[in-house]
This record gives structure tokens, C-alpha cells and sequence, in this order.
């Protein structure tokens, strides 16, 4: 029996997922960064309400900036004991909403979220039976959906797993659920941290786990003996990372960067340039993929090959919870470099001068990209 299938297209994603959420009988745990009220966030609610009334206990935590347009008055509208919404770290009006009535219930998270504004909940995490896991940089938003969307759709990568991966799951989406506004480094112990990196499961929701994940990344960066390949939206990596793929491209190993010339942030082309430029007069190859925006997180080193919804930045380094999962099947990593190399396809070499032409002077970058790279 298949224990991954690998997901290159939204909507393939979101038809798996549609499918199993309708074969719930127990337990649909979501956890998402986005969760819009569009087309497609509409018609998964539908299917969600009709299994709370059916008996599914049904979670949803979302993230209180990535999920801002989150429509409050659909709090009352799918009002039902079997169905409940929290916020990860909410915004002020979202407690209004979200929480109930008295002053106290409203201020404590509110004091606690001053505190922790800059950590979020960046996680795409979908969870039916105890079973069954889909996992990726894939929210809930029609922008996802090539047939939504169009051109305008975003090109991303998920993957769904039935192994023992999917109750460390589980487990971390209630630590989540449960303690979703305070510092979760506090209570995670380093057996927990070593039991999901040995599983191929990388969770960041502790100190432990982001440091092994961190060194682990490192580590295997400077093993590779062929191939290191990246694939991010938003690449802004740590001094430790730009000097182990320096080290890994002068010792021979290919190492390629792929990054989107179009992005959702307007500023990230520009700031992914001011990080691959150090990169690109190091024989490292760094090319920008031309068709969409390209929302894809996807590392590929030899034979290791992982994919989730981990950026190359501080922000998914430091600040916000992550899951990504390492690649079992020698069917979906081959699926993933061939896929890799479709996408290098579509994409334009970039060298240093043609950063340099298009983003300007290196040492007025370098001085802006050091000052804001902490809150990327």
C-alpha cells in the first residue's frame, strides 16, 4: 500500500483533501498560515459543517496575520459543538470574536501576543483519523488552484502520508491547538526533537528542534557528494548556510538555487537578490523561474528530499512553526528532481551583473538587506 503520494499541482491537493475529509468519521484537524473565504475556502467549510453535524470533531487553527481576512461573522454562522476555530496568536478584533466575552479572556492573549507578535504559525497541516496527513506549502486559498486561478495561480508542492509520521503530527497540532499563544520551547524536551528528526518529520516548535533541524541541514549540505538543490520563494539563508553551499560548490557539487521572478510580496525578488548575489560569483547556479509566482519549498540533496512549508529565511529559522517531511519513496524522489528540472526549464539563468544591472549597487543592498533580514 502507497504510504506517500507526491502532489505538484494545488488541485490535485485539494482534491485528495476534499476526498478524505468527506470519508471522515472521526477527527479533521487543519492547520493553516491562510485560510481565505474564497471559492475554494467555501466549499471546504461546507464539507467540514456537514461532518460536524455528522459527528467528526472538526479543529481549525489558523494564523492570526496570514488568516486576517478570515471573515468573523462566519464564527457564528458554523457555531456547532463538534466545529471550533482558534487563532494563533490573534489580532485584536479576532479576540473580540474568537474568545468569549469577558475582559480577562480578552486581554491576557492579548498582553501574551504583544510579547510574541513576530512568531506565527506558517504551517500547512491537514489531519483526518489519526491516519492520514496531507503536509506542504499549500493553504487554504483558491491560489493555489491552477482551474481557480489560471496564470495567476501559484506553483506549489504537497505530499500525503499514512505511516507513523501522521500521529507526530497530530500530537504537535494539539501543542499547537493547546498552548497556541505561549512559548512552546518551554516544554518540548529534546526525546521528542530527536524521535521527529530520526522520522523524517522536521518540526520546529522547540529550541531543540530548530537547532538539530538547523545543524542537520548543514551537516548534509556539506556531505553531498552531487547535488544540492533549492527551490524557495524566499530565500534570504543564514551566514552558517551561504558558507556551507560555498563550500559544497567549490568542492564540485552542483549546487542551483531557484527562486520566482514574480512574488506576492513586492519586495522579495529584489531582497532574493540581494542574498543569491553573494552566491552567484561562487559558481553557484541561481536561476529565477519566469511562468508563476512560485511558492514551492523544496530541498533536494543526492537522494534526500524534503518538502514542506519551511522557507530559506529568518523567519521560518527563528520565529515562526514549520513542518516539512523528508521523502521515503524512491518513486515520489525521482518524481521531485524530475520535477525540479521542469521547472529549471521554465527558468533564466541569472549572473552577478545581471543582479547588478537590475537591482543596483551591491554595497547600498548589502547595508539594507542586514538591517531588515531579522523580520524576513
Amino acid at each position: 500500500m502507497t504510504r506517500e503520494i507526491l502532489f505538484h499541482k494545488g488541485d490535485f491537493f485539494f482534491d485528495g483533501l476534499l476526498k478524505e475529509c468527506k470519508r471522515a468519521r472521526h477527527e479533521i484537524l487543519i492547520e493553516a498560515y491562510i485560510f481565505e473565504t474564497d471559492e475554494l475556502g467555501k466549499r471546504l467549510l461546507r464539507v467540514l459543517k456537514k461532518k460536524a453535524r455528522e459527528g467528526v470533531k472538526v479543529r481549525i487553527l489558523m494564523d492570526g496575520i496570514g488568516s486576517s481576512s478570515f471573515c468573523p461573522l462566519l464564527y457564528k454562522k458554523l457555531s456547532h459543538p463538534n466545529f471550533e476555530i482558534r487563532i494563533f496568536n490573534p489580532l485584536p478584533h479576532q479576540l473580540a470574536t474568537n474568545a468569549n466575552r469577558s475582559l480577562k479572556s480578552i486581554l491576557s492573549p492579548l498582553l501574551k501576543g504583544l510579547f510574541t507578535i513576530n512568531k506565527r504559525n506558517h504551517r500547512k497541516t491537514y489531519i483526518i483519523d489519526k491516519r492520514i496527513a496531507f503536509v506542504g506549502s499549500i493553504n487554504i486559498t483558491s491560489l493555489h488552484s491552477l482551474r481557480l486561478r489560471g496564470e495567476r495561480s501559484w506553483r506549489d508542492t504537497g505530499i500525503k502520508i499514512k505511516d507513523e509520521r501522521v500521529q507526530l503530527l497530530r500530537t504537535s497540532f494539539l501543542r499547537a491547538w493547546r498552548d497556541h499563544l505561549d512559548h512552546l520551547s518551554s516544554k518540548e524536551n529534546l526525546k521528542d526533537a530527536l524521535i521527529n528528526l530520526k522520522s523524517g518529520l522536521r518540526l520546529n516548535d522547540g529550541t531543540f528542534s530548530r537547532a538539530l533541524q538547523n545543524r542537520d541541514l548543514i551537516k548534509r549540505i556539506e556531505s553531498a557528494q552531487k547535488r544540492v538543490w533549492i527551490m524557495n520563494p524566499y530565500f534570504v539563508p543564514t551566514k552558517e548556510l551561504i558558507e556551507a553551499l560555498t563550500r559544497a560548490s567549490q568542492k564540485g557539487v552542483n549546487v542551483t538555487i531557484l527562486i520566482p521572478r514574480k512574488s506576492d510580496m513586492k519586495l522579495f525578488p529584489l531582497i532574493n537578490s540581494l542574498s543569491t548575489r553573494h552566491l552567484a560569483d561562487k559558481g553557484i547556479k541561481i536561476f529565477e523561474y519566469l511562468p508563476r509566482i512560485l511558492h514551492s519549498k523544496v530541498v533536494i540533496i543526492d537522494q534526500w528530499c524534503v518538502v514542506g512549508s519551511s522557507n530559506m529565511n529568518s523567519r521560518s529559522f527563528r520565529h515562526d512553526y514549520e513542518v516539512d517531511v523528508v521523502l521515503r519513496d524512491p518513486n515520489n524522489k525521482e518524481s521531485l528532481i524530475k520535477q525540479f528540472l521542469f521547472d529549471l526549464a521554465d527558468s533564466v539563468e541569472l549572473k552577478k551583473k545581471d543582479i547588478l544591472k537590475r537591482y543596483g549597487p551591491q554595497s547600498f543592498s548589502t547595508i539594507m538587506l542586514n538591517l531588515i533580514r531579522y523580520w524576513l
